[in-house]
């Protein structure tokens, strides 16, 4: 028998089958870097004076990431990481250094490092917070992978339509 050479339609049928597979994977990366880990409930976004007011006042508060200097998450004590931890009790002066940290509950955006800083150490020492109990920050830059994929797409598109076209020349 002959091998063939697979239809009359199988050229037709390559790129639209390359297609079909680049878009799936798009899809898959997109969604794997958009979605959240754990539990995959999502950070709510909130103001600096209502951090400042209302949520660092409960004492709930464990940690405060400031991302690429214009993001802060707040970390939050493990068992309260609902949304209703607003309103809670905070927790006993003796459990502050046992509690385990939970994913990021808040994020709120600021305009520069340091005036967040003077506002933060303003705002823990007009509510009597001793120095050594003062919430600590880390700062960090993550790297948008979407964003540095979306940098090359233009170039990616370039060259798959020479591709197309080159190929279309050649049948």
């Amino acid at each position: 028998g002959s091998g063939g050479n697979g239809g009359p339609n199988s050229d037709l049928l390559q790129p639209q089958l390359l297609l079909l597979t680049g878009a799936a994977t798009a899809l898959a990366l997109f969604n794997a870097m958009t979605s959240e880990g754990g539990d995959g409930k999502r950070a709510q976004e909130i103001s600096m004076q209502h951090f400042l007011s209302n949520i660092l006042a409960h004492g709930h508060v464990v940690r405060l990431v400031v991302v690429n200097n214009t993001l802060v998450k707040v970390h939050m004590s493990s068992q309260h990481t609902s949304s209703s931890s607003e309103v809670g009790i905070a927790a006993p002066e003796s459990d502050f250094g046992s509690r385990a940290v939970g994913p990021p509950v808040y994020y709120f955006t600021i305009g520069s490092a340091e005036q967040f800083e003077e506002k933060l150490e303003a705002a823990q020492a007009s509510i009597g917070r001793p120095l050594r109990d003062y919430v600590p920050v880390q700062y960090s830059t993550e790297v948008s992978y979407l964003g540095e994929a979306t940098r090359f797409l233009p170039t990616v598109l370039l060259i798959g339509f020479f591709y197309v076209l080159s190929r279309g020349m050649a049948g």
